[in-house]
């Protein structure tokens, strides 16, 4: 039976070559944040070779708004404590540009090192948590529009059922009552217009759907606002009578 033994790292340039190479910026801080190591990514975030930083203090070197990016006590909590920090921040490189990061504070691993160290793991997360922000505006989106299709179906219920009842209503007044021929022609006309707004509603609603699926084509017309206010006048006067009211309120 043959047993796989995992392979370790065999010399100091295969770890320096993975280092080198990771998109994640690494800096190794002394007791004074002073920079003792940092990784090629320097270029990335701050548009430096590694060399032109080493022996410069952090916080010369990273700030926003002239803000530290990582507050003093939390880098001396993890000297003192040796446990790990993780916390997010903003960063501001030399020709202004701005970045969210995630910042990953070790103590050193090194054992038997004479002079205290911490390591910094810094990520660019701006387009991460542009994409979570966007994400959110897009649940929240999606919640309104459930919101006003639910206020819509419950309008549009009411509005479809005024009609209805109209058309009902003056038809049970032609059957049942010995109308003269004036008023019956006058009832018929209510009906008919009532069955038009209902043909409306529908194509209203029909609209709706063809707008959500981006189906729908706008186009400008003039409009008679007189016609429309004494469609509702009559509209009004039709509910009046079948509720057997005198005032509406619209």
């Amino acid at each position: 039976m043959f047993s796989r033994k995992k392979k370790p790292l065999q010399t100091s340039e295969e770890l320096n070559y993975i280092i080198s190479n990771l998109p994640d910026l690494i800096v190794r801080l002394n007791r004074e944040k002073v920079i003792t190591f940092i990784n090629p990514a320097s270029v990335i975030f701050l548009g430096r070779a590694p060399e032109d930083l080493l022996g410069l203090n952090f916080y010369r070197v990273f700030n926003h708004s002239d803000k530290p990016v990582i507050p003093e006590a939390i880098l001396e909590k993890v000297f003192v404590d040796h446990n790990a920090e993780i916390l997010e921040s903003y960063f501001t490189s030399d020709d202004g540009h701005q970045m969210h990061i995630e910042i990953r504070i070790l103590p050193d691993p090194v054992p038997g090192n004479k002079e205290e160290h911490i390591i910094l793991m810094i990520r660019d997360i701006t387009i991460k948590k542009e994409a979570e922000r966007k994400l959110i505006l897009a649940k929240q989106h999606a919640e309104e529009s459930d919101r006003l299709k639910s206020a819509f179906l419950a309008n549009m219920s009411h509005e479809i059922r005024t009609p209805l009842n109209a058309i009902v209503g003056f038809s049970q007044i032609i059957l049942e009552d010995d109308l003269e021929t004036e008023e019956r022609s006058r009832y018929f006309e209510y009906i008919y217009q009532n069955s038009n707004q209902l043909i409306g509603l529908v194509n209203d609603i029909i609209d709706i759907s063809k707008l959500e699926s981006n189906q729908l084509i706008i186009r400008s017309s003039p409009t008679n606002l007189n016609q429309i206010l004494q469609e509702v006048q009559e509209l009004a006067e039709n509910e009046k009578k079948i509720r057997s009211k005198s005032h509406l309120l619209i």
